[in-house]
């Protein structure tokens, strides 16, 4: 029996690394250079977050759209990582 430290992960899914193209932005301008298209954004296909996160064995929700469907989502993930200690991924399509 595989034991895991219990977890609930939520993947704020902005279809790129716009966090990470912000900071290469502001690090491009305080260097005095381009900052366009150093941003990277996950498009045809998108990054299927839920289908990688169970592939590694977690218990997956997700991508949500619906602000209605991310309640009873969270709630079915903690039911499932308290009755299993196990990992779980919610992944939230956002902006």
């Amino acid at each position: 029996v595989h034991h895991h430290i219990p977890v609930l992960l939520f993947v704020l899914n902005n279809g790129g690394y716009i966090g990470e193209g912000g900071h290469m932005a502001y690090t491009a301008e305080q260097r005095d250079r381009t900052a366009q298209g150093i941003c990277i954004d996950f498009k045809n296909p998108e990054v299927d977050y839920s289908s990688i996160a169970r592939g590694c064995g977690a218990y997956t929700e997700g991508p949500i759209e619906d602000p209605a469907a991310l309640g009873p989502a969270i709630a079915r993930a903690v039911k499932v990582v308290k009755e299993q200690s196990t990992i779980a991924v919610i992944d939230v399509k956002v902006g």
